[in-house]
This record gives structure tokens, C-alpha cells and sequence, in this order.
């Protein structure tokens, strides 16, 4: 045990010389993560379309997308990236083909790419393989990029065409790829000094956002330590999971219990993990085959919404959610702020799998396990409101039969 508490003192010391770094030199402020962009895919399209845009604000023709380029030929395992003109490039962002809209699209009359930005969101149904579907109908010759946080696979129903074909796709990630493509970008904006920082903002926010905000030096520090005192180590790296169990169990699910009995509804505890609490309420108002589960997976990350397998109960929620959305907002000045702002959120919310409505919800940090560990209610109470809202939502649908 004496060993565990050295390493984890040592390790800690590191950290907090990491943070004195970032305090002293301003690394920790950044634009990006003030304005929310954190876990908005429209907004990084937007910022990744702009410096892969040869026509760009940036000044910097097609510097930045021969960089991208020659990054996803680099990348292990995959065959050569369609080349394009450059000269007669167009960059398209949210380009409605009949097929979906595509996030990114940049051809120049006779060669494609396209990129699918999936931050959060659900893979639709046969969505690249669609895609795959409007090169082939416009005779492209064309490369389909899949880009995600981690670079993980897209999902069988994304990629499988109806004759059951795989679609090809080069699978990037904002971890690895995003960051080392910006990086390689900085060296064309040495005499564009706001190019240039915006760049390495960029870059900073999606370290963030990937969990890699510690330096080089630090982190040869800590992998030196580890690896001289591996047995503990192994005992830190086993048990590291429950520690978020037993504070969720403990500092959390009480918080949920509490108002599942307060409103004769009842919760159920899944797991638990850095990123994510999964747990259920149900009964009460709800009807016996509804339930609201909050859960994560790899594809849609953490998310909520209301779950049911009743295909009656379900297509009842889905057409009640199609028409709200449908609706226009009703800014009228005698509704309060708070009817407003449920109005545009439903327009938020997205429907699949066994989910009538869903919506994405922010990762979990260490930040906030912190909080929860010092009996804050923040998060129990953010995630109450969220399921009032869905109550609110089954109970007007159902209504509506």
C-alpha cells in the first residue's frame, strides 16, 4: 500500500507542476472552449472547413488542404487519397445531396472528398453507404473520410450498402490526425501571425478535449515512474474504474433515488466509467414500457432519452417529436424564457435505434467527478431537469393519442 500512496504522490506532483505551466504561460485560456464549441460537430466543420478551403479567410490558398492530403496518405493501411485540383477545388460545408447532407464535401468537377464529422452523433442508417451512393451516381472519383474523436469504426448499419456490401472509408481521429495535420499546418503560418495562433488554440482545445493537455516532458516524467514502480502501478490501473462506480453509487444514484421516490418512480444503477454514469428511471407517469436511460457507447458517446421496444409507444413519441419539431419557434413576449428554450431544444433531439427522442450529452471529466465527490448536486440536478423535460415530452405525446 506504501507503495501505491509514493506513486500516486509522485505522479501528483507532476500534475501540479503540469498545471503550474499551464497557469504561468495562459495555456489554459482558449477562445474555442469559451465560445462552447467543445461538443458542437457544426461548429469544428466550420473551423476544419475553413482552413481546408483553398479560398479560406486564411490567406493560404491550398497549403493546408495539400497538408491534409498528404496526412491521410500517410496513414498506415490505407490505399491513396483521391487527388484533386486544386485550382478548381470547391469546399461545400452541410451539402444537401438526395442522399443526406454531407459534412464536408470538397470536389473540383471530377474528384471528391468527403468527410463525415461524427463528434457525438448517432450513425444513420446506411449514411456512408448513401454517400458512397451520390459519388458513384455523379462519377467521382472519390475518397469517403470517417472522422471521430478516437477514430473508431463506423457502425455496420452506417457503412452496409442494401446488397449488403462494406463501403470503404478511410477512418481518421481528431486524437491523432486532426492534431497532427493542424501541427504540420503551423509551419506554412509563421508570417500569419493570426492564422498562425488560432491554429495552435485549436490544437490546445482538442488536446483538451482529448484528455492530452499534459506536456511531453511531464508525461515522460510520469511513464518513467510508472515504469519503475510497476507492480503498483498494475494495482492503480486495476481498481481506477470502481473508484467511479462507488462514487457514483455513493454521491450520485442517492441524489436520483431521492426523486424517484419523491415521485413514486423508480432508478436502476448500470456502470460507471470517467466519462459516463448509465443508469435508468422508470414507473411513476411513465407507462410500464417506457423507460429514460442515460448510456453511452462508442458511436453516439454519452447521451439520454426516452427508450422503449413498444413499437405502438414508440411511433406514438416519434410522430408527437416530428411535429413539435416541425413547428416554428413561438418567440411571442408573454411566454416565459423557459417554454421558448424547450421548444428550440426538441428541435435537438434525435430518433433511432429504440430511442423516439434522444439528445447528446457532455463527457464527463475528471472536473466533475471532483465536484461529485465533494457532495456537490450540480450534475443529479442537471440530469432531474433532463428527465422532467422527457416526462414532459412522453406525457403530451401520449396525450395527443
Amino acid at each position: 500500500m506504501d507503495e501505491i500512496k509514493n506513486l500516486l504522490n509522485k505522479v501528483g506532483k507532476i500534475k501540479k507542476h503540469n498545471d503550474e505551466i499551464l497557469d504561468a504561460t495562459g495555456a489554459r485560456f482558449n477562445v474555442f472552449g469559451l465560445c462552447g464549441v467543445a461538443h458542437y460537430e457544426l461548429m469544428h466543420s466550420r473551423i476544419l472547413g475553413e482552413f481546408l478551403n483553398p479560398k479560406g479567410s486564411h490567406g493560404l490558398k491550398n497549403a493546408f488542404l495539400d497538408e491534409f492530403i498528404e496526412t491521410l496518405n500517410l496513414l498506415p493501411n490505407n490505399e491513396e487519397v483521391v487527388a484533386l485540383d486544386k485550382e478548381k477545388a470547391k469546399l461545400f460545408l452541410e451539402y444537401y445531396t438526395p442522399e443526406g447532407r454531407i459534412d464536408i464535401l470538397i470536389e473540383d468537377g471530377e474528384n471528391a472528398l468527403i468527410i463525415e464529422n461524427k463528434l457525438y452523433a448517432q450513425d444513420q442508417s446506411q449514411q456512408l453507404s448513401r454517400y458512397d451512393d451520390f459519388a458513384k451516381k455523379n462519377g467521382y472519383k472519390y475518397s469517403i473520410i470517417y472522422l471521430t474523436l478516437d477514430g473508431c469504426d463506423a457502425s455496420a448499419q452506417s457503412c452496409t450498402s442494401n446488397d449488403k456490401k462494406l463501403v470503404e472509408y478511410i477512418k481518421i481521429s481528431y486524437k491523432d490526425t486532426i492534431i497532427n495535420w493542424l501541427e504540420n499546418c503551423l509551419k506554412h503560418a509563421v508570417k500569419y501571425p493570426y492564422v498562425r495562433e488560432t491554429i495552435a488554440q485549436y490544437i490546445n482545445h482538442l488536446k483538451t478535449l482529448t484528455h492530452q493537455d499534459m506536456n511531453d516532458k511531464n508525461k515522460e516524467e510520469v511513464c518513467k515512474e510508472l515504469e519503475e514502480n510497476l507492480v503498483a502501478a498494475k494495482a492503480i490501473y486495476e481498481n481506477y474504474g470502481a473508484v467511479f462506480t462507488k462514487i457514483a453509487k455513493e454521491k450520485f444514484m442517492t441524489k436520483i433515488q431521492e426523486y424517484c421516490e419523491k415521485n413514486n418512480m423508480q432508478c436502476k444503477f448500470d456502470s460507471a466509467a470517467e466519462e459516463y454514469i448509465c443508469f435508468s428511471v422508470f414507473g411513476g407517469v411513465l407507462p410500464q414500457d417506457l423507460k429514460i436511460y442515460y448510456w453511452y457507447d462508442k458511436t453516439s458517446k454519452y447521451y439520454y432519452g426516452l427508450y422503449t421496444t413498444n413499437r405502438a409507444l414508440y411511433d406514438k413519441i416519434f410522430n408527437y417529436v416530428q411535429l413539435e419539431k416541425a413547428k416554428p419557434i413561438d418567440g411571442a413576449k408573454d411566454k416565459d424564457a423557459k417554454s421558448n428554450e424547450n421548444e428550440t431544444f426538441i428541435k435537438r433531439g434525435t430518433s433511432g435505434g429504440n430511442y423516439p427522442i434522444w439528445f447528446n450529452l457532455e463527457s464527463l471529466t475528471i472536473d466533475d467527478w471532483n465536484e461529485l465527490k465533494a457532495e456537490s448536486k450540480r450534475f443529479a440536478s442537471q440530469c432531474i431537469e433532463q428527465i422532467q423535460f422527457l416526462i414532459k415530452i412522453a406525457q403530451k405525446a401520449l396525450k395527443n393519442e
